[in-house]
């Protein structure tokens, strides 16, 4: 979308006909672009991408011993929706990245067109802006799905995956609502 300052000041003076001129309009208007920090807006289109990720989950206490276990959340996070989903695992071993991967397919009941991790080691071997190399594990999957992997950036904040998003703003002491959530059992 193209939208120029001029067009946002004819909707303004359409809302507010008494309101400033257009150099005075522009004036406030680039004092306010000022003092926000720049961010790269970034549009996803429906289906195309799938943002995965692991972050620290809840703990898990055992029955009998009371021991403590601090579980990962694996997060799926679609670009244009947020839709998401959450599996707890013990680990971020290979196997559970890829089954987690499954189940969250099976969840949306779609594969998308491309995956997005976060450079994580189960998957990615080697992170690099053009060529990284993937776990062949992890290749196998995408293509028994049909689907593509294009990591993030290494060392790349402003281009970090939805699910950074979503899992680091549930480690800031919120809590998650669980008031729509399914839960699946750990293995023993």
């Amino acid at each position: 979308m193209n939208l120029t300052l001029n067009q946002l000041w004819i909707e303004y003076k359409t809302q507010h006909p008494d309101g400033y001129l257009y150099s005075a309009f522009c004036r406030r208007y680039n004092d306010w672009r000022s003092r926000r920090d720049l961010v790269m807006r970034q549009s996803h289109k429906g289906g195309d991408k799938l943002f995965v990720d692991y972050a620290d989950g809840l703990f898990v206490t055992h029955p009998l011993t009371g021991e403590m276990t601090l579980t990962q959340l694996f997060v799926a996070v679609w670009g244009a929706s947020t839709f998401t989903y959450v599996e707890a695992s013990l680990s971020q071993t290979l196997p559970d990245w890829i089954g987690a991967h499954t189940r969250a397919f099976t969840y949306f009941g779609a594969v998308p067109h491309l995956l997005v991790p976060d450079n994580l080691k189960s998957g990615v071997l080697k992170s690099c802006l053009y060529e990284p190399i993937l776990n062949a594990s992890y290749q196998d999957m995408a293509d028994h799905y049909g689907t593509a992997v294009l990591p993030t950036r290494p060392r790349r904040p402003a281009t970090r995956p939805r699910s950074k998003t979503v899992s680091s703003s549930q480690n800031d002491g919120s809590s998650l609502s669980c008031a729509t959530a399914s839960f699946i059992l750990l293995p023993k």
